[in-house]
This record gives structure tokens, sequence and C-alpha cells, in this order.
């Protein structure tokens, strides 16, 4: 059996391979990055060294092309084993940086087996690699290849997340079904408006999606009570901002989600809550949310009240811009709907 060598920054991924490798007999030896990994294969060089494309340190490319520079590793075979989808001008890059096989996770135990038998032991010459220049010009364009697709990955992920959160709460709440998705729509059309970049209007859309998560808590009578709330009623639907706030605090999410959930009920003078903060200490996602959050919720009908209308919301941000809501975000939400026609989704 052969002696192998994992490098891959995640340890789970590490753990998989691993046990597939153990179970047929391999003995194993595990590194997180290409730097360690030299200097582990220099000291005690493995049959096989089988590794994952991104890490830190020094990537898979790059171990790659000084692995085939050491005199006594070059002919070792190095095979890559990458989560995302193998491109043909990766594969090809690859295999010019010196690899023997670039393989996609996950692969049944058996095919990684079969894979790697054919390489253990076989007679094999040190394969001819790249000039440094050339090598140092492919590799960066692959790198960032790689990274881009990372981040569509955690993109699409996210906003998966997102829309699941958005829909339990509008299950725990059916009467303001939509409620979330429209105040997001409002909360982006106002970024715009005010000249924020596309990353930032689309935080704005998801903080929007989320902004009543802590409802998720609170009893289905309550929500849907036609009447008028009861003070400890009340007090126990102010609650849904911290305990949104918790629920959010702890995901790793590249916009102030956790933040707008909580302070998206705080008003300019102080006046709002869980924390009674004022000014430019509500940050300014959470202050555009709540005028959104305002305007939606009085022109759709709700369980104790008809709808209002779009003029009477106006009126009431109007009304209050500079003491309860932000005035730039109000003269903003303004000038959509006078001036740009602005709807809000179904």
């Amino acid at each position: 059996m052969a002696r192998i060598l994992i490098v891959d920054d995640h340890a789970n991924d590490r753990y998989l391979l691993r046990t597939v490798l153990e179970a047929a007999g391999h003995s194993v030896t595990e590194s997180v990055n290409g730097r360690e990994a030299l200097a582990l294969a220099r000291a005690d060089p493995p049959d096989l060294v089988v590794s994952d494309v991104l890490m830190p340190e020094l990537d898979g490319f790059g171990l790659c092309h000084e692995w085939h520079k050491n005199p006594l590793l070059a002919k070792i075979p190095f095979v890559f084993y990458s989560a995302n989808y193998v491109k043909p001008d990766e594969e090809r890059f690859a295999r010019a940086a010196g690899a023997a096989l670039f393989l996609q996770k996950p692969l049944a135990p058996e095919a990684l087996e079969d894979a790697f038998a054919k390489l253990v032991g076989a007679e094999r010459t040190a394969p001819r690699t790249l000039p440094e220049g050339e090598f140092a010009a492919r590799h960066q364009d692959a790198v960032n290849r790689k990274l881009l697709e990372q981040i569509e990955t955690l993109k699409t992920t996210q906003r998966g997340v997102i829309d699941l959160v958005s829909r339990l709460v509008e299950a725990r709440d059916p009467y303001t079904a939509g409620h979330e998705r429209r105040v997001g729509a409002l909360a982006a059309g106002i970024g715009v408006e005010l000249g924020f970049d596309e990353n930032r209007c689309e935080g704005l859309r998801f903080a929007g999606q989320v902004h009543d998560v802590g409802k998720v808590s609170l009893p289905a009578e309550i929500l849907v009570k036609p009447g008028r709330l009861t003070n400890w009623e009340y007090e126990l639907v102010k609650s849904h901002t911290t305990v949104g706030h918790d629920l959010l605090a702890h995901l790793d999410f590249p916009w102030p989600l956790a933040d707008v959930v909580r302070h998206h009920h705080e008003r300019i003078d102080g006046s709002g809550y869980p924390d009674g903060l004022a000014g430019e200490a509500i940050g300014i996602e959470a202050r555009i949310v709540g005028v959104a959050d305002v305007v939606e919720s009085m022109v759709s009908h709700r369980p104790y009240r008809p709808a209002l209308g779009i003029e009477a919301a106006l009126a009431e941000l109007e009304r209050g811009a500079g003491t309860h809501y932000d005035a730039l975000a109000v003269a903003a939400c303004r000038r959509l709907f006078r001036e740009r026609d602005f709807r809000l989704p179904d």
C-alpha cells in the first residue's frame, strides 16, 4: 500500500479523504497548505500527493510548480482534487504545471482507489513544467477564476439561506405574506436612489427580506390578532428585533444583516427600540429599512386595519423626516414614488 500526503485547508475534506484511503490500507499524512506540505515531503517523500487548489500560504498550483522543481519530488505523482467544476483550461494548466490528474470532488471511494492505484508504483519520468514567467501569468489567471467561482457559489448559498428565512417568517404570519420581499425591494430602490453601489443595494434587499425574522418566536395568535395589542403583547412583539439579531449574529454575511434586524425600529430622535439609539448611531442600512418597513406596512392590509395607501404612507414619512425617520432616506423614497413611478412588487 502507498504513503499518501493530503494537502487541504478544510478539515472535513481531509477527514473524508483520509477515511477512504486508510480503509483501502494506505498510510496518510495531512497538511493544511502548500508550504507545510513541501517541508513534510522533503523530510519524508510520499508515494503520492493529493492537493486541493485554493489554500492559504501556498495554493495547489503553486505547490505543484514547486514540487516539480525539486529533484527529490519531481517523479512523485501529483493529483489535484478540487470541489469546483474542473474546466478544460484549468486541467490543461494543471498538467502543464506537472500534475498527473485533476479530479473533481466528490468521487466514489472505488473511483478514487482506481485512479490512485494506476499512479502509485508506476514508472514515471519527471514532467516538463512551465517556465517561471509563463507559470506566474497563467497561475494568477487560474486562481482568479477559481476565486470568482467560489464567490458565486457563496453568494448562491447566501441567497438561498435568506430566501428560506424570509419564507419561514411568512409561513408564521400569512397575513403579511410578501411583506419582507416588498420591504427588501423598496429598501434596495432607496439605496439606488442614494447612489449606493450594486453590492450594497443587494445587501439592503436581503436585509429587508429578513428584517422580521425574530417574529418566528412570537405566538401566532398575537401575529394575527385583529384588535389592539395589550401592553404585554406589544412588549413581546418588540422582542422580535433582539431575537432576530441573535439568530443572525453568528452567520457570516458580507452585509450588516443582524444589525439591521436589531435596529430597524430605532428612530432618529432616540424614541425607538430596542436600544434607544439616535441619529447616526443607527446604521444607514437600518434607517433605510426602517423607512421601507413603515411604507410597506401602511400600504398593505393588516388584521387590525385596512390598507392606508401610498399617499398616507408618504405623508407619515414627511411628518417624521429628521425626527423619526432619516431625512435622506425619506427624500429618496418620496422621489421613487412621485418621480420614478416606483411600484412595490405584488
